[in-house]
């Protein structure tokens, strides 16, 4: 991402994760790139039951901001149909030299993204045309 982008976005929106990696992992790349209070909360693979693409850490960061609109950004199918099993817009990241992309597009369509960008620097544009 571009400076300041993720500071941005906290600001104007509020950001959570949601991996499927263990939450430790996330917290020390967060930590890398001094974003440990950027993102909040942090939902691990093993703060779930089931791994995406059950939308157990979309509800829980749902159930954390109840008053809050929602909307997850990712780029994997499993991203996307977490997403629409939590009945949560998504907004999918296919950048051009991504392996695949032209199925990863067509996975997306299938799930329904409500939009779909190149590169993490757009997701500013994207937003604002689903807020």
């Amino acid at each position: 991402p571009a400076n300041g982008l993720l500071e941005n976005l906290w600001k104007n929106h509020g950001l959570s994760v949601f991996t499927g990696r263990l939450r430790e992992e996330a917290m020390i790349t967060l930590r890398r790139f001094g974003h440990t209070s950027t993102f909040e909360p942090v939902v691990g693979d093993d703060d779930v039951s089931k791994g995406k693409p059950d939308p157990e850490g979309l509800l829980k960061i749902q159930a954390a901001y109840p008053d809050a609109r929602l909307i997850y950004v990712g780029d994997t199918v499993d991203d996307a149909r977490a997403s629409r099993a939590a009945a949560v817009p998504f907004i999918g990241i296919a950048h051009p030299h991504t392996h695949n992309r032209d199925r990863l597009l067509d996975l997306f369509r299938d799930e329904r993204a409500a939009r779909i960008v190149d590169d993490v620097n757009e997701l500013p544009q994207a937003l604002s045309q689903l807020t």
